[in-house]
């Protein structure tokens, strides 16, 4: 009995053995298998990619070898994996540099935009509502001031032409006023500071033009720049009227005498070029320097008339207009620029600069008197001028504070 039981004993242990060896020895194949595979694939892909990547190396490089230098020194075939993670990276950074679709959708919708933002931004739109009010109203500003000097340019010439003058300006100095000096002043009023009450204006509905509001622009127009233009075509008569006076033609009965261009030295005046060097060309520099007198006497009243339109809303010793330093700078520069204008056109035109200096010298005292004069009395006008376009402001947004067709607005406490 003790032998039978020790053989069985002795014959589970081996069975249980044989079992555990066999179940140990088909993991392990398993895992082998498994571990083949995964490397058969590996090495079928990266041999695949590999020869791809090497191919197109062999082309670029004109079938150069794929050498590297190993640490030790010897030549080593560069593997594929390298080729991979070089392509990885430049696909990478690839994708980087591109821009999103959304971004640049956002970039394309905001080309006609002055301002873009994006939604993570924090933006202050009180501030920036602020902004784009006080630029309109300077825009406004500025426009209204160009028109008014361009059209004041035009009203001179229309009535000299009516009085029978000459041309009041020449066709020089009317582009030099047209292009230059009244597209600089006007530009200057952009510069004006901030006014703090811009966020208090009401706007008002602008359904339809309202004929008084024409009428006022018309009136406040004719007030400030009428006065002007009438000073400097009678300041340009009454140096035509001197020239004639110093010819000795000013009391004939053939015509005015501007129309006759050669006056001689005795006086005597004829219609045509008689003899050369028998005529003194006394009429074109004097007519040439009563012309840069009118030009210089516009320029100086425009920079005077300007100075109402740098602060709309408030009176000259509330607010004055040299806090804008580009309109000081640029008004001072267009004053002295328009001398030496005067001056190149005197010497282009003419041999001599003697008879305009005599000429000038010889005018009466009251044209000097009128021309330099009158800009004192220009403030006052425009100081007028101003404080009632104030009130007429204030009145105006009265009005827009009630104008919104709803019973809100009709019990409004404004």
């Amino acid at each position: 009995s003790s032998s039978s039981s020790s053989s069985t004993s002795s014959c589970h242990s081996k069975l249980s053995q044989s079992l555990s060896d066999t179940s140990s020895g088909s993991s392990s194949s398993d895992d082998e298998e498994e571990e083949e595979g995964r490397s058969s694939i590996y090495s079928s892909v990266n041999g695949r990619y590999g020869k791809q990547r090497r191919h197109d190396h062999h082309e670029s490089h004109d079938g150069d070898d794929d050498e590297t230098v190993d640490e030790e020194g010897g030549l080593a075939k560069a593997g594929p994996g390298d080729d991979d993670d070089e392509l990885e990276n430049l696909s990478d950074s690839l994708i980087n540099e591109l821009p999103e679709p959304s971004s640049l959708a956002s970039k394309l919708a905001s080309l006609p935009c002055s301002y873009n933002y994006n939604r993570k931004e924090q933006v202050h739109l009180y501030s920036l509502i602020m902004e784009a009010r006080h630029f309109t109203f300077k825009m406004k500003n500025t426009f209204v001031c160009m028109i008014c000097f361009a059209l004041s340019i035009s009203s001179a010439q229309f009535l000299a032409s009516i009085l029978f003058l000459p041309p009041m300006l020449s066709s020089g100095l009317t582009i030099w006023l047209t292009v230059v000096v009244v597209p600089l002043m006007s530009f200057s009023l952009m510069s004006t500071t901030m006014d703090s009450q811009v966020m208090k204006i009401a706007v008002g509905k602008n359904l339809q033009l309202k004929p008084e509001n024409i009428t006022f622009f018309v009136i406040c127009y004719l007030i400030k720049f009428i006065p002007s233009i009438i000073v400097v075509v009678l300041n340009f008569g009454f140096i035509i009227a001197h020239s004639c006076k110093l010819t000795g033609f000013g009391s004939s009965s053939l015509g005015p005498c501007w129309m006759f261009t050669y006056v001689r030295h005795n006086g005597n005046s004829t219609g045509s070029k008689d003899e050369p060097g028998d005529e003194d060309l006394l009429w074109s520099s004097h007519l040439l320097t009563a012309q840069v007198c009118a030009a210089f006497l516009m320029v100086l009243y425009f920079v005077v008339i300007s100075s109402g339109f740098v602060h709309r809303s408030h009176l000259m010793w509330q607010r004055s207009p040299t806090r804008n330093r580009l309109w000081v700078f640029i008004s001072f520069t267009l004053i002295i620029g328009q001398l030496f204008y005067n001056q190149l056109v005197l010497q282009v035109n003419l041999s001599s600069s003697k008879v305009p200096h005599e000429f000038l010298a010889s005018l009466p005292l009251h044209i000097w008197l009128i021309s330099f004069m009158w800009p004192i009395v220009l403030i006052g006008i425009n100081l007028l001028v101003k404080r009632a376009e104030i009130k007429a402001t204030i009145r105006q947004q009265r009005r827009a504070r009630f104008d919104f067709n709803t019973k809100l607005g009709m019990n409004s406490p404004f």
